[in-house]
């Protein structure tokens, strides 16, 4: 199964639009206090899909390549067992934690279930190494039954 070339070639061209043109246009604008429309977070979002375009585009064309998605595989079994394990610990330090910080009675934690952060072949996502601010503060969420 080949990549179309023009996939990647499309996102390195929009990269580089977006890395000489739109952004030094829209820090210009900031820096003369004449941005209109929020030019430079438009042109942030633009490198940022076409960056994560170009990253899934290679990525999806080395895991064509039999030796390097097998090692990969690999990687991802070894991976999920250990996880398994970790969950489990992890599982069973909660369950006795939530109680003693005094997680109220009738709230619930909401976890994802395992597994759920594969995609289909064909899809885009976006992933990063990092913990951002939405991963930290949980909300706390009512569910009320309606009638």
């Amino acid at each position: 199964m080949s990549q179309p070339k023009t996939n990647l070639t499309d996102g390195l061209l929009a990269l580089a639009e977006v890395a000489l043109v739109d952004l030094p246009a829209a820090v210009t604008l900031r820096a003369f206090k004449a941005e209109m429309d929020g030019e430079l977070q438009k042109a942030g979002w633009k490198a940022y899909e076409a960056a994560t375009g170009v990253v899934t585009d290679l990525t999806n064309r080395a895991y064509a390549n039999r030796p390097i998605a097998s090692f990969g595989a690999r990687i991802i079994e070894r991976s999920l067992k250990t996880q398994r394990v970790v969950d489990a610990f992890a599982g069973a330090f909660f369950s006795a934690l939530w109680p003693s910080i005094g997680l109220p009675d009738d709230y619930f934690a909401l976890i994802a279930p395992p597994l759920r952060a594969f995609i289909g072949e064909g899809k885009r996502t976006v992933a990063h190494g990092g913990i951002c601010i939405e991963e930290v503060i949980v909300p706390f969420v009512t569910v009320v039954r309606s009638a």
